[in-house]
Parts: structure tokens; sequence; C-alpha cells
């Protein structure tokens, strides 16, 4: 895992119970409203990498799509370095959008198939930093050089990249425009574990190349540790566990943060078998994730090995967890959290 950040100033980014709803035809009485994400508050400091973890469907791509105003918010408030969004109307200004980048998950669909490298990374430069020319090309060469590969690579079209190619070039793309907060949505999980590792470690040098800010987002539970300094897990559109990164790894405290790690390979024979039994406990409660609307109580509970009377009727408030973050769940007793100067996600 990589170093603590030692910045203390005001959160780069703050979000307070943000709400996303989609609405769903419901039979012929018309439409209802699908919560896809509830109540999510966290923030991510100046220079640090937060990761958001959760299977699919757990609302943690749709907490970004929010970041970057490409889904309205029902509820809540995102503030970008003391700046609420909800001042913005309609229209995003071309600030925000120049300080907040995002590199997806496929680059293949992000990438014009149909621009040669140097015409995709020169528009952005053109358009955000107001050059052209000899200097809009200066400036590819070094976006190229920054994510470690040659000026040759100007040339080409995404198609005749390598799966690790296309994406280093889009994270050139997202770094062309300066940005100071990049959303990282599954970046490295369309690629093998090689160019995973090397994604990684490119990631984390710019980091600090560039005093850039990521928010993390990844199924990988093991990915995430190895970049963030800190964690979210959501399920079900709803953070369940909040910590630092290596003491939720090392020490996960909800059944469903325990469930994905189950679910990590380890080499360590030792490991394994710990992995395989909680495995094993876990698949004797194994069930498809239910829309929360129809539950009362936990949206877990039809999955967790340790539900007890209380979660079939009762929702888990956050309360402060054993080492530090948030944890919801009733197997803690501690007294809810009721600011979030001392929930451990400042």
């Amino acid at each position: 895992m990589t170093g603590a950040v030692v910045n203390n100033s005001a959160p780069l980014l703050e979000i307070d119970d943000l709400k996303v709803t989609f609405p769903v035809s419901h039979g012929i009485f018309g439409k209802r409203q699908f919560v896809a994400v509830r109540d999510v508050s966290f923030d991510v400091g100046e220079g640090e990498t937060f990761g958001l973890v959760g299977e699919s469907g757990s609302g943690k791509t749709t907490v970004g799509r929010a970041i970057l105003r490409l889904v309205p918010m029902a509820a809540g408030n995102i503030r970008f370095d003391g700046t609420d969004m909800a001042s913005f109307g309609r229209d995003t200004p071309l600030h925000y959008r120049r300080d907040v980048q995002v590199v997806f998950q496929d680059p293949r669909s992000s990438l014009n198939p149909r621009h040669r490298v140097s015409q995709i990374l020169g528009q952005v430069v053109a358009r955000h930093r107001h050059v052209a020319g000899r200097e809009r090309d200066a400036i590819v060469t070094e976006l190229l050089d920054s994510v470690q590969l040659s000026s040759f690579y100007a040339g080409r079209y995404p198609g005749e990249l390598s799966g690790g190619q296309r994406q280093r070039v889009a994270i050139a793309h997202a770094l062309a425009t300066q940005p100071r907060l990049v959303i990282c949505d599954e970046a490295v999980s369309a690629l093998d574990v090689s160019t995973q590792s090397q994604i990684l470690n490119l990631l984390e040098d710019l980091r600090g190349r560039f005093k850039l800010s990521y928010l993390f987002i990844s199924h990988d539970l093991a990915v995430v540790r190895h970049l963030s300094q800190r964690i979210a897990v959501m399920y079900l559109g709803r953070v369940v566990e909040t910590g630092p990164a290596e003491s939720v790894y090392r020490n996960p405290q909800h059944p469903y943060t325990q469930m994905l790690l189950a679910s990590v390979l380890d080499p360590d024979p030792a490991h394994k078998s710990v992995r395989r039994a909680q495995r094993r406990k876990i698949a004797d409660r194994a069930e498809a994730p239910r829309d929360p609307a129809g539950l009362q109580g936990c949206p877990f509970q039809t999955r967790c090995h340790a539900v007890m009377d209380i979660c079939r009727n009762e929702m888990p408030a956050h309360r402060a967890r054993p080492e530090d973050g948030l944890l919801a769940c009733h197997l803690v007793s501690p007294a809810p959290i009721l600011n979030r100067t001392s929930e451990g996600v400042q």
C-alpha cells in the first residue's frame, strides 16, 4: 500500500448524503424510482487516493458519474474545492471539466478510433491550454513521455495499440487538461495481471509528480488497497464500511467486506486455507443481491452469514469502526456517529 497523505488542508472533494435515482418502468401503472445510490458521504483530500470498492451493481460507478455530472443528483451535495456543484446550474463550467477528469475501464470506447493519438491528445491541449502548432505538438510529446510511451505512438491509431498502451493514452488524455482530481473507473480491470501492476505503478508515480488526487473505483479490494490511503466499501448503493486501506484489507469488519476479501486470490498457502473456509461459510448463505426497496432492515441480510433478527427489521446506522473509520452493521455496538468531523473519513 502507498504511504499516507500528510496534507491536513480542507478536502478537495466532499460528498454529503448523495442520492441518485433512475426511473424504471413498473408495468401498466407507469414508473417508479430505482435508488441507485443512497446516503453516500465521503471526501477526498489533496494528493490522496480514495478507493471506492464493491461488486457490480453496488453503485460505485454511479457515484463517479454523479461527480462528473453525467447523471443528476436526487439529493445531497457534492463540493469541489469548496464550491457546491449545485451552483453550476444545468451547464458544467469549463474549469470544472478541466479540473476533474476520468479514466474509464475500456479505452476503446473513450478514444476516437478514427483519430491518431496526436489528434486525440492535441484537441484537448488546444481546447484547455489554448496553444497550437509546435507548442501543442511538444505538449503531446510530453504527455506521451509522462505515461512512458515514445513519440512514435503519436502517429498511431488506438486500434493499432495493445490494451495497456491504449490505457496509457487514456491516462495521458486525462492529464492533458492538467486536472486536480482523476476518477479511475475500473481503470485496470480489463488488463492482464502484469499490465495491471505497471499501470498501478504509473498512476502512483503520476500522483506524486503532478500532485493529483484520485477516486479509484474497482470491484477488486486487493487492487484498491494497493493504491489507496483510505477505502469505502459499497453494497447496493450504500457505504457499509470505511477506513484506512490497510486496516480494511487486513481486518475487515463488515460481513460484505469479508466476502469481498474471501474472493481475493492469495499465493500464501496459510492464507489460502483461511480464504477457502471463508468462501465455504459464505456459500452457505449465497443468494443473489435483492432490490433493497423490497426489504426491511439491512440490505445485506439475505447474504450475511451472521444475520440476526434486528438485521431484518432495522437499517444499521453508521457507527465508529474499531480501527478508525465507519461501519454500518449491527454486529458493532458503539453509539452512532452524528457528525462527519469524527467519522474518520474527513
